[in-house]
C-alpha cells in the first residue's frame, strides 16, 4: 500500500448511457445553421427598440427622432470623427427644445414634465443605438443643471396640469350641464388621484368583470394633520393601493 500513488490511476469520463440533452435541438440547429446564420443577421439589423406599452415606444421614437435632426443639423454631429452623441449634445438639445415646441399653457412655458421625460427617453433611446454611449455622473449633474437652467429662465413651468384639466370639467358641467354630478365629480377624484398617487385609474378604482370591493376604500385612507392648528392643518394623507396593476385578484400592499 506504501507504493500506491492516485496519479496513477486513470479515470474515464463519464459515460451517459441515457438519452442525449437536446437531441433534437441540436440536430435542428445542425440542420439549419446556414439558414439561421443568415436570418438572426437580418433579423439584428432591424431590431428596434421595445417597450411595454405602445405609447413609450410611440413617445421614444419621437424624441428620437427630434434628437437625430438636431444632431445632424444644428451639431453637425456626422462631421466629428466619432458621432456619437455626447452628454452636452443633449444638453444643447434639451436648451433648444421649448422653441420648437407648441405649448399647451396659457402663458406659452413648456411643461417641466415633458422636458425631463425627453431626456430619460432620450438616454434609453441613444443607449440602444450607439454601443460607446453612456452618460457619466458628471453628465447627469449638468443635464439636471440645464433643465433647471431652463425652469429660472421662465421657459419651463411646474403649474400642475391636473388642476386646469378639473376646473374645464366642471366649467364645462356648469356650463353645458351634465348627465349626473356624481359621474363628474368621481370623474375629477380620478384624475387628481392619479396625479397624486402617481398611478394608472385601475390602480384604485374597480377594473372590469369585477363585482366585489377591489378598488381603493376609506379603509386605505389615513389622513394625518401635520399643521400648528385647525385653521392651517396641512393635511397629510397616507394610501394604500391594494389592488395594483395585474394584482386585482389578490391583496397586495
Amino acid at each position: 500500500m506504501d507504493d500506491f500513488n492516485s496519479s496513477d490511476v486513470e479515470l474515464s469520463d463519464e459515460e451517459h448511457t441515457g438519452p442525449v440533452v437536446g437531441r433534437k435541438a441540436i440536430a435542428s440547429i445542425l440542420e439549419k445553421s446556414v439558414v439561421d446564420r443568415i436570418e438572426s443577421k437580418r433579423k439584428l439589423k432591424k431590431l428596434q427598440d421595445a417597450a411595454n406599452a405602445p405609447g413609450t415606444a410611440i413617445n421614444r421614437r419621437y424624441w428620437l427622432a427630434l434628437f437625430k435632426n438636431f444632431a445632424q443639423h444644428t451639431l453637425n454631429i456626422n462631421k466629428r470623427a466619432d458621432p456619437t452623441p455626447t452628454g452636452d449634445d443633449i444638453a444643447r438639445f434639451l436648451t433648444q427644445l421649448p422653441d420648437h415646441l407648441q405649448s399647451i399653457h396659457d402663458d406659452g412655458k413648456t411643461a417641466w414634465t415633458l422636458i425631463k421625460g425627453a431626456e430619460v427617453q432620450l438616454e434609453r433611446a441613444l443607449t440602444f443605438e450607439h454601443e460607446d454611449f453612456k452618460l457619466s455622473k458628471r453628465d447627469a449633474l449638468r443635464l439636471d443643471a440645464t433643465i433647471q437652467q431652463l425652469l429660472n429662465d421662465g421657459k419651463l413651468t411646474k403649474d400642475p396640469i391636473v388642476r386646469r384639466m378639473i376646473m374645464a370639467v366642471f366649467f364645462d358641467a356648469i356650463v353645458n350641464g351634465t348627465k349626473s354630478w356624481d359621474s363628474t365629480v368621481a370623474g375629477c377624484l380620478g384624475l387628481a388621484f392619479q396625479a397624486a398617487l402617481a398611478s394608472r385609474a385601475a390602480d384604485f378604482m374597480r377594473s372590469a368583470h369585477y363585482d366585489g370591493l377591489e378598488c381603493l376604500r376609506w379603509e386605505h385612507i389615513e389622513l394625518i394633520a401635520k399643521g400648528p392648528s385647525v385653521e392651517d392643518p396641512k393635511l397629510l394623507m397616507l394610501v394604500t393601493l391594494l389592488y395594483r396593476k395585474s394584482r386585482d385578484s389578490s391583496f397586495s400592499g
